[in-house]
């Protein structure tokens, strides 16, 4: 998982909380449920950006009620005969054990590393970049460690090195199963010292799996074909077909990969043409307030960087003007990181609603904090869900889920000046927003100029907004918004309910419920990155991002000592093999 897919290492809501906090901006609030993104967002934007005064918008802060009903629901599983009862302790047999360990080992030790400067490299022909040979390696290495993979498989390459198994049912018109995970691995090429054992040793010191991928992915990756090598050796008949989509630059944005493979696969089952598809993502199995909380990503934030340009004359810097480029600039980033552009707010929508929803309606009494259950208790508005999303942002923190109830906004990079003794003409700056689920990359945009317009005004500079629109007028030079790239909106919500959401939840409560904990819960989680599944939104509303293990048993993924429990692992392989036969178990598509 890349630090694009950034979330808590632990769980949502670590802990009790002091009383709930006053939001701290105005917010707006829905007319209607629909209404929601398009009224707060024009009202936030009309306010921040000084052409209508708030009482001006009584329209929209008169603060209805807001209805909404519970979404954590949990229905029954269907019953398993004693035969099917066992049918994953194999797993922690001993003989298993050695073989899947090795299994494991030997992945990390091919270094299918991927580097910023790739997203375009050829992968074939005259220009081909060398730096994609580990991934010919690794594919050899795949068909030599699954040989029942391979031989009852179907497999096609997209872009060369994006695989797509196919393991096609014996109905073959009912909607799929698709199992996705990445082959690259980020860099490990400094720090080495650090390391207890070299990034692509591959070691087992017999509790743990060292090495670079260990948590992210090939954990994901080689759990998922051992479930398939077992299941295909123990003459698997399966009815509903499973699919297998393995990218191969996820960690720098999928652009080759994923992204070869979407069209492909909606080639092969059109639009909404998925029942289910599993990637990387989520929180993870979590114990919480008396229950065990399994915490798949139901939704990831958007994502925009926006960039500032100031434009001023140059000069010898033996002659300088009283501000340069660099240092109207400078102004501008401490202004702008200063500013409460995006304060904490919560929709029906958001997944962290839905996650508090479960947390109190599941959650031992005792334990679940005050200002969690007055929030949700009685008549709902927006302005109760802001103060609600507030107190869960100051318990979270900055480092553990803070963020998944605001858009943020980071200085990321800076550039200005080429030489010592010359008055650089233009500076930059390049921020990045992870987008909250109730805005847009337009929306965020807009209001980056909020604190700008004032530096604009008082230095006499023309502020030119993203869109083109000249915000202020001045004479002494020129400060321009834009953005990097073309930003990402939030992802679809992935609904918790239907025949997709039962499996899930099925294949859940066989592997990690346990005698004495009692029931297993899934509840909506969330990303504050971006994983593969941005390429396969038109497949299927059904995209769970999670990777089965519990928190605490993962470390150090993207830096030194990465390494997983190996019992972790194991757990992992179960999962996918009960995920596989309760989804095998469904008859027709009708609640996919």
């Amino acid at each position: 998982m890349s630090s694009e897919k950034n979330t808590p290492s632990s769980s949502l809501l670590p802990s009790p909380s002091p009383a709930p906090l006053n939001p701290t901006a105005k917010r707006t609030t829905l007319l209607t449920l629909p209404r929601l993104l398009a009224l707060s967002s024009l009202a936030a934007y009309l306010v921040f950006s000084g052409f209508y005064s708030s009482s001006s918008l009584s329209l929209f802060t008169s603060d209805p009620e807001i209805s909404v009903s519970s979404s954590c629901f949990q229905p029954d599983s269907p019953p398993l005969s004693k035969e099917q009862e066992g049918r994953s302790e194999v797993f922690w047999t001993e003989e298993f054990k050695k073989i899947e360990v090795e299994r494991f080992l030997g992945a990390i030790r091919i270094p299918t590393e991927t580097f910023d400067d790739m997203v375009d490299a050829p992968v074939d022909g005259e220009d081909y970049d060398s730096r994609w040979n580990p991934f010919i390696e690794f594919h050899e290495y795949l068909k030599e460690t699954f040989p029942l993979v391979h031989e009852r498989a179907k497999l096609e390459k997209t872009n060369r090195f994006s695989l797509i198994y196919t393991f096609e049912g014996s109905q073959p018109d009912l909607k799929p199963l698709v199992l996705a995970a990445h082959q690259d691995v980020v860099p490990a090429q400094t720090s080495l010292d650090r390391w207890t054992y070299p990034p692509y040793k591959g070691v087992f010191d017999g509790e743990k799996v060292f090495g670079r991928g260990a948590s992210d992915c090939k954990n994901s990756l080689i759990g998922i074909l051992a479930a398939l090598e077992h299941l295909v050796g123990g003459g698997w008949d399966n009815k509903r077909t499973v699919v297998l989509a393995f990218g191969f630059d996820e960690e720098i944005g999928g652009p080759q990969g994923a992204f070869s493979i979407g069209p492909e696969l909606l080639k092969s089952y059109g639009k909404d043409g998925v029942a289910l598809l599993i990637d990387e993502g989520g929180s993870g199995i979590s114990r919480e307030y008396g229950k065990t909380l399994v915490l798949p990503g139901t939704g990831e934030k958007g994502n925009v960087s926006p960039t500032i340009l100031v434009e001023t004359a140059g000069g010898h810097s033996s002659t300088p003007s009283v501000h340069t480029s660099i240092g109207l600039l400078s102004r501008i980033v401490v202004a702008v990181e200063d500013a409460l552009l995006f304060p904490p707010t919560l929709t029906p929508a958001s997944p962290i609603f839905g996650y508090l929803q479960c947390v109190k309606e599941h959650g031992q009494k005792s334990l679940v904090p005050s200002w969690l259950t007055n929030g949700l208790d009685g008549k709902l508005t927006q302005k109760k869900l802001d103060k609600l999303a507030a107190s869960y942002a100051e318990v979270a923190g900055r480092m553990g889920g803070e963020f998944l109830v605001r858009t943020s906004k980071a200085a990321t990079l800076l550039i200005g000046g080429h030489k010592v003794n010359a008055l650089p003409e233009s500076a930059s700056v390049v921020f990045n927003s992870r987008i909250d689920f109730a805005q847009t990359p337009e929306i965020v945009l807009d209001l980056y100029a909020k604190p700008v317009i004032p530096i604009a005004k008082q230095f006499n500079l023309t502020l030119i907004g993203h869109e083109g629109s000249v915000l202020v007028k001045g004479g002494e030079g020129t400060i321009t918004l834009g953005s990097q790239a073309e930003g990402l909106v939030p992802a679809p919500i992935t609904p918790l309910k239907g025949k997709a959401f039962e499996v899930f939840l099925s294949a859940s409560r066989r592997v990690f419920g346990k005698e004495g904990e009692g029931e297993v819960i899934v509840a909506p989680s969330a990303a504050g990155g971006n994983t593969d599944t941005k390429h396969y939104w038109d497949l299927t509303k059904n995209i769970y991002r999670f990777v089965p293990r519990r928190v605490n048993t993962s470390f150090f993924a993207h830096t030194v000592d990465e390494s997983l429990l190996f019992e972790t692992h194991l757990e992992g392989v179960a999962w996918f093999h009960e995920l596989i036969l309760f989804f095998d178990d469904v008859e027709g598509d009708e609640g996919f």
